[in-house]
């Protein structure tokens, strides 16, 4: 949703939106080694496991929402795919 307006984003600004989080991911990803440390004292992993450890965190709290999204507000939240 858009802070200023309130209004949520439509589908292809969302896809816009992801287009861009790969490009960066790509940009960025390619630079660093991925074996090097994850940078955070605290994380003893490699760069390349924070990436998926990011993505199964994110994998969590998006379940989470669609499951309370539909049993609390019924919405249905529906699969969207590229390709």
């Amino acid at each position: 949703m858009d802070a200023t307006t309130h209004t949520p984003y439509t589908k292809t600004e969302l896809l816009g939106l992801l287009d861009e989080c790969e490009a960066q991911a790509v940009k960025h990803l390619a630079t660093p080694k991925p074996s090097a440390p994850s940078g955070f004292h605290w994380l003893a992993i490699s760069k390349v496991e924070v990436q998926f450890y990011n993505m199964r965190h994110l994998q969590f709290h998006i379940g989470e929402l669609t499951e309370r999204l539909s049993q609390r507000a019924e919405i249905d939240v529906h699969w969207v795919s590229r390709g």
